[in-house]
């Protein structure tokens, strides 16, 4: 996958496309600051375009509701917080037992600690434009179908990749390829390989569940944006049971906050 600035968002003397991997853009554009850098008043967690989001149902539309309401409903230190959210209902109809699928955004400031580990945050809201590489050997290539082709660097992070859900094997043997250190290389091989099947498991529970934690776990590994983009996964919506009748008017989900092993909380409920 190739990463290509936009035209018309560069300097005036950059009179033809140029075609260049992200890393090279940053290293290559003399001087880099020619690179557009979207308004600071553009909002972070917006939700105009859905087409590259995983919808929650395949033949409902998508609505945006306002929060009208929150509460604790339950009381005491050693009584897990159930929360109440009453939404407006105005938007569609439902019925007793109906489920509402919300559209999550990542946590802005992982999705920052993750530009961070990558060495390229000052690149986080400048645009993007991706394309297939025009050397690559992968029979029948196409583009991640999650991904919008061109757009702010940061939304693609905050609202399509899944950076909780634990990488693949075949990112780490593609990660092996970017690090220096031959502690690291060697742990790599070993969980790739047949034998390290249990290491895998043990790590992707504990420190190397999400992508930044598996980034932290190999610090002298640095991956280009590419391959964290070209091995990604959707963000998945997140489902819950309305919990009231659709004839008080009011359309409510009650819900408690998914807190994990390694301090950080629900995509959605945190």
């Amino acid at each position: 996958m190739k990463m290509q600035d936009n035209p018309e968002h560069l300097g005036k003397h950059h009179t033809a496309t140029t075609v260049l991997c992200y890393s090279q853009i940053i290293t290559q554009l003399s001087p880099p600051e020619l690179l557009s850098v979207a308004s600071e008043s553009t909002s972070l967690c917006t939700m105009e375009n859905y087409d590259f989001r995983n919808r929650p149902f395949a033949t409902s539309d998508v609505f945006e509701s306002t929060v009208q309401d929150f509460k604790i409903l339950t009381t005491g230190h050693d009584v897990k917080k159930i929360y109440e959210l009453d939404l407006s209902s105005k938007a569609f109809p439902f019925m007793p037992g109906d489920v509402i699928g919300i559209l999550p955004c990542n946590s802005h400031s992982e999705v920052k600690k993750l530009f961070t580990r990558l060495g390229v945050e000052i690149h986080m809201r400048k645009r993007y434009k991706l394309t297939i590489k025009s050397d690559t050997v992968k029979k029948n290539p196409s583009m991640p179908k999650h991904i919008p082709p061109e757009g702010i660097l940061e939304d693609i992070f905050l609202k399509h990749l899944d950076i909780r859900k634990p990488m693949k094997k075949a990112f780490l043997k593609v990660l092996s390829k970017f690090t220096q250190d031959k502690e690291e290389l060697s742990y790599l091989e070993e969980l790739c390989s047949p034998k390290g099947s249990a290491k895998y498991l043990n790590l992707i529970n504990q420190s190397g569940r999400t992508l930044l934690g598996l980034l932290n776990t190999f610090p002298k590994s640095c991956p280009p944006m590419e391959l964290i983009l070209e091995h990604s996964q959707a963000l998945q919506p997140r489902f819950f049971s309305i919990s009231t009748s659709p004839l008080s008017g009011r359309l409510k989900i009650t819900f408690f906050v998914v807190e994990n092993a390694d301090g950080t909380k629900g995509v959605c409920t945190g």
